[in-house]
């Protein structure tokens, strides 16, 4: 990866992070639930599950970005 590209997929990652950002604070406010149907029609609250994987997608997100950074600077 040249330079230009590496930049580039910072200031994707950078920006998808931010999106990350938003949508765990809506759900950690409870702004914003996430709900999944159960059989009898009845609604599962689904949102605790969601958060984690965030959080776990937010972290990889950081630690990408900090490594290209670092290839940046190699």
């Amino acid at each position: 990866m040249d330079k230009a590209e590496l930049n580039r997929v910072i200031e994707r990652h950078k920006q998808e992070q931010e999106a990350l950002a938003e949508r765990l604070g809506a759900l950690r406010s409870g702004d914003l639930q996430v709900k999944a149907r159960e059989g009898d029609g009845g609604e599962r609250d689904e949102t605790p599950t969601h958060i984690n994987e965030l959080e776990r997608l937010e972290q990889w997100l950081i630690e990408n970005i900090a490594r290209y950074e670092a290839l940046l600077g190699a």
